[in-house]
């Protein structure tokens, strides 16, 4: 569906205002903003550590079925594994993958040849983990 190469940290502001726009225009319904700010942090999460701890280039794809959005981040660091943090201080980082547990319904990464993916899924009906629960 939509694309983007990044080569530095200053190109997360423009990809953020992209995947924004994508997420709330052109569909029959729009999601609820909270979602499409949950969403937007996901994707900026995994692009930033894919920046900071893998290789650039960068690649971000964001799909959609009709029942769930994708962000798939690409970079040239495969012997990088996504750690998330353990008995770390909350001020040190590194709760990254905790937080796209928790706001995603599915997530994960994979190495092939010379690159790595890390990858997140949230359902189109926004009553997945990371939503608020019903009163």
């Amino acid at each position: 569906m939509w694309q983007q190469e990044l080569t530095r940290v200053a190109d997360l502001p423009r990809v953020r205002a992209q995947i924004r726009t994508l997420l709330t225009t052109g569909h029959d319904v729009t999601p609820p903003s909270d979602w499409v700010a949950r969403f937007v942090l996901v994707a900026d999460e995994i692009a930033s550590n894919a920046l900071r701890h893998g290789s650039a280039p960068v690649h971000v794809r964001l799909c959609a079925d009709s029942e769930s959005w994708l962000i798939a981040v690409t970079d040239r660091a495969p012997d990088a594994p996504p750690v998330p943090a353990v008995g770390r201080a909350p001020g040190a980082g590194g709760y990254g993958l905790h937080l796209i547990a928790d706001l995603t319904d599915d997530y994960g990464w994979h190495r092939e040849d010379h690159h790595k993916t890390v990858w997140a899924r949230a359902s189109r009906t926004h009553d997945g983990p990371g939503s608020p629960s019903p009163e």
